[in-house]
């Protein structure tokens, strides 16, 4: 997902209520001002599934062109991680 694609996938669901919620100042600071897309946390969640669904697209043809230069043991340690944790996931009917 090129970067272009994810900012039109911050600013298509945004709307004016969350903005205007963002902007109010509170206790942690004076809220978030006009730099904001006013997307919902599941609308980023789900933008960032497909960020790193593509992540791993990208990674994977990476290593099948050209190699040199990844850290293929670490890479493919990640990868063993990640399946762990999913697998675990499924098991225990916790989502994928």
């Amino acid at each position: 997902m090129t970067l272009e694609a994810t900012l039109r996938g911050l600013e298509s669901p945004g709307n004016a209520g969350i903005r205007a919620q963002n902007a109010k100042s509170g206790p942690l600071g004076s809220g978030a001002g006009d730099n904001q897309f006013g997307v919902s946390r599941g609308d980023v969640r789900i933008l960032a599934k497909k960020i790193t669904t593509d992540g791993w697209q990208l990674t994977a043809g990476r290593v099948a062109k050209s190699p040199e230069g990844l850290d293929l043991a670490a890479l493919l340690d990640r990868i063993e991680k990640e399946m762990a944790a999913g697998t675990r996931r499924c098991e225990d009917g916790s989502g994928a």
